[in-house]
């Protein structure tokens, strides 16, 4: 069986019956109304649905008998939607569910990035808050509202790694080795290799999480005199000078989960711009789904105030 999720908005039909109802602007705010007139709708919607789909499956001579194996059903009844324009990336505001209403209203996620395990704790909840206090709780909402509130994330970032704050950090996951198809093009691997190489009395074993740390070295030189010899020497022996390894650079660095501030030497090589691009990236579909414009450089997205005319 295959399932497809269509919406449908009410709001003008329902809008029409409240004004032929005599139900005012308040009251139409009120649950038991909006409920009461939407079950009047979707009832109506549904015969139509049904109707609709028995002449299709009669002139496509399907046999009587699997006829009814096409059919829509009412799953959910939300109050507002915020759609994406990603397939099957939305997130609204559940009043009803599979025909129970909920004693309040349930914050639904679906396919959105920031959900993704991927996503650290703090930028989760940072864009969860807004989804849900101010794009689809504030009725008032502006653009301008949207528009500073990624703004400031964007300055809460700068400001907490330049404090070296870790929590804005990429979280991860080591498997096995040898379980990689393409070891050395997964990040985690790379990360893990190069703590290992530098702290071997503190190794993160496999299956254990981590955080990822994005940095600027790209090439051998980029380790100036702010890097320890002893360091620099380890880098370029087992990353620069091999083949396999070189093309990649140090751009990336896995930390053990239980480090509570970033190693000294590496603060000066932390590629704050990626990180505060990346977290920003996991919530561009919320930016977007307003209407804002973004510009993409080297598959990265960045926030423009320019809404389309």
């Amino acid at each position: 069986n295959d399932t497809d999720s269509n919406f449908l908005l009410l709001e003008n039909i329902f809008n029409t019956i409240c004004d032929n109802a005599g139900i005012n602007e308040t009251q139409r705010l009120q649950k038991h109304n909006i409920i009461n007139v939407s079950n009047v709708i979707v009832y109506i919607c549904s015969k139509y649905i049904q109707t609709a789909l028995d002449v299709f499956t009669h002139n496509v001579n399907i046999p009587a008998d699997k006829q009814h194996l096409i059919n829509m059903k009412s799953e959910f009844l939300y109050s507002k939607v915020m759609i994406t324009r990603n397939k099957k990336q939305y997130c609204g505001n559940q009043l009803v569910r599979e025909g129970k209403v909920l004693e309040k209203p349930k914050l639904d996620m679906k396919g959105l990035s920031i959900r993704k395990v991927s996503v650290n704790k703090t930028t989760r909840g940072y864009f969860t808050d807004l989804l849900q206090d101010e794009i689809l709780g504030n009725e008032n909402l502006t653009h301008g509202d949207v528009y500073y509130s990624f703004m400031d994330y964007e300055r809460r970032l700068k400001a907490g790694l330049a404090q070296y704050d870790m929590s804005f950090l990429q979280p991860a996951k080591y498997g096995v080795f040898d379980n990689y198809a393409f070891p050395w093009r997964v990040p985690v691997v790379r990360g893990v290799y190069l703590w290992n190489l530098l702290n071997p009395e503190n190794p993160i074993l496999e299956f254990e999480k981590t955080r990822l740390i994005k940095l600027s070295i790209t090439k051998f030189e980029d380790l100036d005199e702010r890097c320890p010899d002893d360091i620099k020497e380890r880098i370029k022996k087992y990353i620069f000078d091999k083949e396999e390894l070189a093309h990649y650079g140090v751009k990336i660095l896995a930390l053990p989960l239980e480090l509570e501030k970033t190693p000294e030497w590496l603060n000066p090589f932390i590629d704050v711009n990626t990180i505060v691009a990346d977290n920003l990236n996991a919530a561009m579909p919320i930016f977007q789904s307003l209407e804002f414009l973004v510009t993409e450089i080297k598959a990265k997205k960045f926030m423009t105030n320019i809404l389309p005319m």
